[in-house]
């Protein structure tokens, strides 16, 4: 997927990737929510793989791929 593509498709799920700041932690990019969501789709690994390689929680992959 080109560059190009990539932001085309973030400027059209943005809003639904896009979630509220807190005093605790920092939100995930929608960027690299939907960069996970994308690979979860193109190669089939696990949600644990996804976690480790992205170095996000399970819960937060699997609400990235879970919309």
């Amino acid at each position: 997927m080109s560059a190009e593509q990539m932001d085309e498709l973030l400027s059209l799920l943005g809003p639904e990737l896009t979630r509220q700041l807190t005093n605790y932690r920092a939100a995930i990019e929608p960027k690299q929510r939907l960069a996970v969501a994308l690979r979860y789709l193109a190669s089939g690994d696990s949600l644990i793989s996804l976690a480790f390689n992205y170095r996000l929680g399970c819960t937060t992959v699997t609400n990235s791929v879970h919309l």
